[in-house]
């Protein structure tokens, strides 16, 4: 079930290059739907081939990991700045918390006007529910200090996320978990 589950969250591409890179040298064939090719490599990949051509897509060191990551919020910024909001990057409350990204948006209506926030916390890897957890209590924070507005908090990663994760998110309302493959 945990290989099916890391499967299920590759795209099409990324479970081609996969299914290349194994020592089987895998072919899929073209016009297949994801799940009849999440099927084939079901039963020609291993857990350990996954973890292994996730690592080797991901895996950098020093400066480059930074820039990596950097330019990852980077790319989810710009998706947040096309839906209008007014993106911060590395928002930070002195003393208190740290947000990759921070959107604002002012909603006018007849009478009245409504601030709307977004609070995006960016992981360019594998993700667990600890990670999830130490954001929620920033997004937490966060709403409390804005009582009246509507704010809204988004966990993207690029990975894999751990098969936990999917449930816990449910129990914490105003928060959606959300995998976008870094851009090449």
């Amino acid at each position: 079930m945990e290989k099916r589950n890391k499967l299920k969250q590759l795209s099409i591409k990324e479970l081609i290059e996969l299914a290349r890179g194994t020592d089987k040298k895998l072919i899929i064939p073209e016009g297949l739907k994801k799940s009849e090719i999440i099927k084939i490599l079901e039963k020609n990949v291993t857990n350990k081939d996954i973890d292994k051509y996730l690592k080797e897509k991901r895996t950098k060191r020093g400066l480059r990991a930074n820039y990596d990551g950097k330019t990852y919020e980077s790319q989810i910024m710009t998706y947040f700045s096309k839906k209008g909001y007014k993106c911060t990057l590395n928002f930070k409350k002195k003393g208190k918390y740290e947000i990759d990204i921070v959107g604002e948006k002012e909603e006018k209506k007849l009478f009245s006007r409504n601030k709307r926030w977004v609070l995006v916390e960016c992981k360019n890897r594998n993700v667990n529910s600890e990670d999830l957890r130490k954001f929620v209590g920033t997004y937490m924070a966060f709403k409390n200090r804005h009582k009246g507005d509507e704010v809204e908090g988004w966990f993207v990663y690029s990975g894999i996320a751990d098969s936990k994760m999917k449930s816990l998110v449910k129990s914490y309302e105003g928060i959606t978990l959300k995998r976008i493959p870094k851009k090449k």
